[in-house]
């Protein structure tokens, strides 16, 4: 009697396993290589693009650029989660902002995997792409930009401008880390610095 329900238990429980492991492989936004473009169709690419705020070339470029960080080793005791759908979890996370436990649920896959995933990959996002688009100016370039706000702004040795805006936000449940507050209104003051060419008022 109790192996028969030990037998159905351990059934039931591998075609719960297969099923996860299908569907794992089947969304068509879970994978976007070229390898795999012949089955991706049934995901045009409006969607795609709305779904990971990224088109399929910009994807595939990013993916060709990270891959290699982002890849893990698999192992006698399961397969590693491949490099494009571990992609996918960090750019849809940074797409819609959504919960760990959202994000974990879309693509089948454990919350905690969800919570390394997402560091690991924005950290390789960050040191495959900072050279190229936030490299530190060379000397001439520090000269150019001090030369354009002198020419434009009429400001001398100026190499840029730094401001802050006021974003009013909800008062964060049982925050830890002290909110600015300003006239008992919870705020972030995001800084942002640009050069000589931005557009102002009256330009």
């Amino acid at each position: 009697m109790c192996y028969g329900r030990l037998k159905n238990c351990v059934d039931s429980f591998s075609a719960v396993s297969g099923s996860i492991r299908s569907f794992r492989g089947a969304p068509s936004f879970v994978s976007f290589t070229n390898s795999s473009r012949s089955s991706s169709r049934s995901l045009d690419d409006g969607r795609f693009q709305r779904y990971f705020r990224l088109s399929r070339s910009q994807c595939d470029d990013l993916l060709s650029r990270v891959g290699g960080r982002i890849s893990i080793q698999d192992t006698n005791y399961r397969h590693s989660i491949p490099p494009a759908e571990r992609l996918s979890i960090c750019l849809r996370y940074l797409a819609t902002g959504d919960s760990f436990q959202t994000i974990a649920s879309s693509f089948c896959v454990g919350v905690t995997t969800v919570c390394k995933v997402v560091p690991d990959v924005v950290t390789a996002i960050r040191d495959c792409l900072v050279e190229e688009f936030m490299a530190v100016p060379s000397t001439d370039e520090w000269r150019s930009i001090a030369e354009g706000f002198e020419e434009r702004r009429n400001f001398l040795l100026c190499c840029g401008a730094l401001d802050s805006k006021h974003v009013l936000i909800k008062e964060p449940p049982q925050h830890r880390i002290p909110v600015p507050q300003l006239q008992g209104n919870f705020f972030l003051s995001p800084p942002c610095c640009c050069g000589c060419k931005v557009l102002l008022p009256g330009d």
